[in-house]
């Protein structure tokens, strides 16, 4: 299923305080 740029934004916000250590979403997303 893709993802829309908001749902993506979303995810990578919901998983960003579990996973601190991850930077921002590789360019190449979205």
């Amino acid at each position: 299923a893709r993802l829309t740029s908001a749902q993506l934004a979303m995810l990578w916000e919901g998983i960003d305080w579990r996973r601190p250590d991850w930077g921002a979403p590789p360019a190449r997303v979205g």
